[in-house]
């Protein structure tokens, strides 16, 4: 668990420990694992260190999902 006073690595914004982004900026504030070789990236970090991969753009946050279309309509 982070101390309320986590500071975001980008802008160095206090967020609330529960803070999966930044309130400031939208940088990621937890660890995630890179989709393409696995490995544990830091917060902050925009690149996984092994492949290179983008990791924003793998990282889908849990939380409540749009309705799926019912009978074709949405």
């Amino acid at each position: 668990m982070r101390d309320q006073d986590y500071g975001c690595p980008n802008c160095r914004r206090s967020n609330r420990d529960a803070a999966s982004f930044c309130v400031r900026c939208g940088s990621l504030l937890v660890p995630m694992d890179c989709g393409q070789c696995g490995i544990r990236s830091e917060p902050g970090d925009r690149y996984c260190y092994i492949c290179g991969s983008f990791l924003r753009a793998q990282f889908r946050p849990k939380g409540p999902q749009a309705p799926s279309p019912v009978n074709g309509r949405p």
